[in-house]
């Protein structure tokens, strides 16, 4: 009898290590996801200043380009 409660105790400590283990995975993932969010949108804009620096120049070589061409 005895050894049946050992065994119940020791699937119960068990399942709800496994438990614990699903819910601190879980945990971790939500922060990865957190950070790889708060990464990409600072990435975005810097390619969106990236994109708007590249505009500028190519608008100021077009403009020197018409003013030699004139």
């Amino acid at each position: 009898m005895q050894k049946l409660e050992i065994e119940f105790e020791k699937e119960a400590l068990a399942k709800e290590a496994s438990e614990r283990k699903t819910e601190l995975q879980r945990e971790k993932r939500i922060r990865q996801d957190a950070l790889m969010k708060k990464y990409l949108g600072h990435m975005d804009k810097k390619e969106k200043l990236r994109d708007q620096t590249m505009a500028r120049v190519q608008l100021r070589v077009l403009m020197e380009q018409s003013i030699f061409v004139l």
